[in-house]
């Protein structure tokens, strides 16, 4: 069974640009989180800290767990930094921020593109 010091001993191994690899929560149920200086969607320009979702961590897993975990983060941070930037006619389409009620009516009244049905000779 790992003990917070065990976890943070391989999660310190880790460097991904200048992001820190944060290990918190208490000692039944360790987390990782991801927190990097960047700058903010709703205020551009302005440098703040961004904190990334929990990966809850299990004190049976094995090194590598922690480490796939990590990347998993590592990946999960990076789709959310690129929905919030990643625009088309000057929308962020695929912001994970969205009001997702909001998004749900749009869908239920806006008919959806189709392709056509190739013909076949």
């Amino acid at each position: 069974m790992l003990t917070t010091k065990k976890i943070r001993d391989v999660v310190n191994q880790i460097q991904y640009k200048d992001w820190e690899f944060y290990i918190g929560g208490s000692n039944q149920r360790p987390y990782l989180q991801i927190r990097f200086l960047a700058v903010d969607s709703e205020n551009p320009g302005v440098l703040e800290w961004q904190h990334c979702r929990k990966w809850w961590l299990s004190r049976y897993m094995i090194p590598s767990e922690i480490l796939r975990t990590a990347w998993k983060a590592v990946l999960a941070a990076e789709e959310h930094e690129a929905g919030e930037r990643f625009t088309y006619k000057g929308v962020a389409l695929f912001n994970p921020h969205a009001d997702l009620d909001a998004l749900a009516e749009h869908m239920r009244v806006t008919p959806l593109v189709s392709r056509p049905t190739p013909v076949t000779t």
